[in-house]
C-alpha cells in the first residue's frame, strides 16, 4: 500500500524531470446515444514531444509559412479546445439526470441540502470505463455514464464529477478510494453520526485540521508512503482507502498541491493543473444508501476550505524507479 502511495509520487517527480506523463487520462467523451462503437478522443501524450515555440504549438507546422505569436496562441487554444477540454468538461444536463440519487433520498434531506456547502451525488461501481482512455468502452454502462469519470468518481472541491486522476473521491468494490494526483488524502470512517451534527470540534476532525503538509517533494513522498501504511491518531486511522459501509459517517481532507503537469494533445502542450481547482479541503460524507446494484448514494459537507500549498518540484532527473509491479 505504501508502495504504491509513494510510487504515484515518484512517477510525477519522473514526468516533472523528463517534461512528459505516465499517468492516464480516464474520460469519457459525451455524445447522444450511439448506434455503434464511438470514437474515442484522442488522448493526451505520453511519450516525448518537441515544440517549437513556448506558446505550446508543436513542431508539427514547421515547414509551413511561419506564424506570428497571436497565430500561434490562436492555434493552440483551437487545439486544446477540441482534444483536451472535453476530458475536464462538466457533465451535461442529461448525464447528470441519469446518475441523480432517488427523489425520495433527495427530498428526506431536503432541509440538509439547504444548508451552505452541502451536497447529494451518487457514485456506480467501476465498470472497467476509465481504465483505458485510448478506448471508448461501449458496455451499457458506460454507454450510460459518459460524464468524466463514469460517474465513478467526484470531487468534492469542484462539486462535480471528474476524470478518476483528478478527483478526490472513487469506489473501488467495496472501498472508497482517494485517486489524485499530487495530493496528500487523509480519510477515516467516523461513526454513525448523524452529518448535521458534524463539526470541526467532532471526534476524528481534529487530526485533519492539525496535520501539516510540506512544500518539499522529498518530504511529501515520505509522508505520502506513511498514509499509506494508514496514520493512527485518537482512535481513528487515517489512509487513502478505507471500506464503504452504508450509515457511517466519514471525515476526508484533501490536499492537492498546486504545481505542474505537463501533458500534450496533437499539436500542443499545456499543464494539466490549469484544468483543476486545486485546493485544501475538509469535508464530512455520509453514505445514506447502497443499493443491491453496489452504488452509493452520499450526503456531504464542507468544513473547511483554503488555497492549495504550491510544491516545489525538483528540476533535475533523479534515480527514482517506479516499484515493481507498477505500471506508469
Amino acid at each position: 500500500m505504501a508502495a504504491a502511495g509513494g510510487g504515484m509520487w515518484r512517477l510525477v517527480l519522473i514526468l516533472f524531470s523528463a517534461a512528459v506523463s505516465f499517468t492516464g487520462v480516464a474520460a469519457q467523451q459525451a455524445s447522444p446515444t450511439p448506434t455503434s462503437t464511438p470514437r474515442p478522443l484522442p488522448a493526451p501524450q505520453e511519450t516525448p514531444v518537441n515544440f517549437r515555440s513556448r506558446t505550446g504549438v508543436s513542431s508539427m507546422y514547421d515547414g509551413r509559412p511561419s506564424m506570428t505569436t497571436s497565430q500561434e496562441l490562436a492555434v493552440r487554444q483551437l487545439l486544446l479546445q477540441k482534444y483536451a477540454f472535453p476530458l475536464y468538461r462538466k457533465p451535461s444536463e442529461s448525464e447528470l439526470a441519469a446518475i441523480a440519487p432517488s427523489s425520495d433520498i433527495v427530498l428526506r434531506y431536503k432541509k440538509f441540502l439547504e444548508q451552505k456547502d452541502t451536497g447529494i451525488f451518487k457514485l456506480v461501481p467501476d465498470a472497467g470505463c476509465s481504465e483505458n482512455h485510448r478506448v471508448v468502452v461501449a458496455t451499457d454502462d458506460c454507454l450510460k455514464y459518459t460524464m468524466p469519470g463514469a460517474g465513478n468518481s467526484y470531487s468534492f472541491r469542484t462539486a462535480n464529477y471528474r476524470i478518476r486522476h483528478l478527483a478526490d473521491l472513487m469506489l473501488a468494490g467495496d472501498k472508497f478510494r482517494i485517486p489524485g494526483i499530487l495530493t496528500h488524502g487523509l480519510l477515516a470512517p467516523i461513526g454513525n453520526i448523524p452529518l448535521p451534527e458534524v463539526s470541526m470540534r467532532t471526534p476524528g476532525i481534529a487530526f485533519l485540521t492539525e496535520f501539516k503538509p510540506s512544500t518539499d517533494f522529498e518530504r511529501a513522498v515520505a509522508v505520502e508512503d506513511l498514509i499509506g501504511l494508514g496514520l493512527e491518531r485518537d482512535g481513528f486511522v487515517y489512509s487513502r482507502s478505507v471500506g464503504a459501509y452504508e450509515d457511517t459517517t466519514y471525515a476526508m481532507r484533501v490536499i492537492a498541491y498546486d504545481g505542474l503537469v505537463e501533458r500534450a494533445v496533437p499539436g500542443a502542450q499545456y499543464n494539466e493543473m490549469d484544468f483543476d481547482r486545486r485546493r485544501d479541503v475538509i469535508v464530512a460524507f455520509r453514505v445514506v444508501e447502497r443499493p443491491p446494484d453496489g452504488s452509493v448514494t452520499i450526503i456531504w459537507i464542507e468544513l473547511s476550505n483554503t488555497a492549495a500549498p504550491k510544491l516545489k518540484i525538483p528540476t533535475r532527473s533523479t534515480t527514482l524507479e517506479t516499484p515493481k509491479g507498477e505500471k506508469p
